[in-house]
């Protein structure tokens, strides 16, 4: 490659990345209504195998089909769901007046068991203080919750851009490897298949470990009499999704409420209830669903964690780990090509497997 070509390539990736953080917040909402059409692209298949029809109608038939359901779902969750969210805020704000009297509880309770003074000190100190911050996570999550669904405009603009994705999805994928040299576009091929298997077992597996944890929250706390199980079994559910800190802040709300609710003896059996569920679904329930879906270290797992949440926000922290195992692909196939044989031919479309090529 000359040096013009090689200035050209640059100066085009320089305005490429220029344009992605000029227009970032668009970028986005494209990227979230292309995960929609992903994960919605298994239901339009299997309605394409059925029924026979084409990719178009396909997406009509799948588009209606989630459409009734969730419209089923909603129409039967959602009016409760937001007087449960309603309510659960307004407590919180009363009861939290009364933390005060909680802190000398717990220190009066923990001074009768002979504890040390400036350990109960401490931990006096540790729970006025953690009042703020757990007030302000709980409410900043139902508060979240709230303003999504009052975004109608930026729902409708997402609904068209997922049901483009859904129809041009795979063709864009495959103008974009045809646009390729033959030797990289199989190398992309390959990245786009490992990076679908991989995504493919992490959200089938997560889905069915946050469901069993969310109904084991919902169970556990309407067994303890909390009237807002549903509102924290729904909150587990997603938070669950966040490695190995999105289960214990779910849990640390889940304790404090049941605390400025049902004083001392309430919080200690939900606390106890909810370290055995994380118990079982860490040691039993995730290993054997899950097992080694990613095949990333932990630590990159929380690296990942901590980046995808100051680059998306939140949003990222939910996809950091299958995106973490995406890149890993993608950063070896390149390290691969750099270390590689300049003299040795070329792999061929032959060479690659038949269902990586359909993938």
């Amino acid at each position: 490659m000359n040096n013009t070509k090689l200035f050209a390539l640059a100066l085009m990736l320089l305005c490429i990345t220029a344009g992605v953080l000029r227009f970032w917040d668009i970028v986005i909402s494209f990227l979230v209504a292309a995960v929609a059409a992903y994960l919605l692209n298994p239901l339009v298949e299997l309605v394409m195998r059925r029924t026979g029809a084409r990719r178009g109608l396909a997406v009509v038939l799948a588009l209606s089909l989630v459409a009734v359901v969730l419209g089923f779902i909603l129409s039967m969750t959602v009016p409760s769901l937001i007087d449960q969210i309603s309510g659960l805020i307004v407590d919180l704000q009363a009861y939290a007046s009364n933390f005060d009297d909680l802190v000398y509880t717990v220190t009066s309770y923990l001074a009768r068991l002979h504890v040390p003074e400036n350990v109960i000190q401490y931990v006096g100190d540790l729970l006025a203080q953690s009042d703020s911050y757990i007030m302000s996570l709980a409410l900043s999550i139902l508060s979240s919750a709230v303003g999504l669904s009052l975004q109608i405009f930026d729902l409708i603009i997402g609904v068209i851009l997922v049901v483009y994705f859904m129809l041009d999805g795979p063709k864009l994928i495959e103008s974009f490897i045809a646009f390729l040299p033959p030797a990289l576009g199989s190398k992309v091929a390959h990245v786009f298949s490992e990076a679908n298997r991989i995504a493919k077992k992490y959200i089938k597996s997560r889905f069915i470990i946050s469901g069993c944890m969310a109904a084991a929250v919902f169970i556990g706390l309407r067994l303890f009499g909390i009237k807002y199980a549903l509102v924290f079994a729904i909150m587990s559910f997603f938070l669950d999704f966040i490695p190995y800190f999105g289960s214990l802040i779910g849990s640390i709300i889940e304790i404090f409420y049941a605390l400025i609710t049902g004083g001392l003896s309430l919080a200690l059996g939900v606390a106890a209830y909810v370290i055995i569920v994380q118990q079982i679904e860490g040691n039993i329930l995730a290993p054997k669903i899950e097992g080694n879906a990613t095949g990333i270290h932990p630590l990159t797992v929380l690296f990942a964690l901590l980046a995808a949440q100051q680059i998306f926000g939140p949003l990222g922290m939910l996809i950091s780990t299958p995106l973490a195992a995406i890149l890993k692909i993608i950063f070896m196939e390149i390290y691969a090509y750099i270390v590689s044989d300049d003299d040795a031919p070329a792999p061929t479309e032959s060479s690659v497997p038949e269902g990586e090529q359909n993938g």
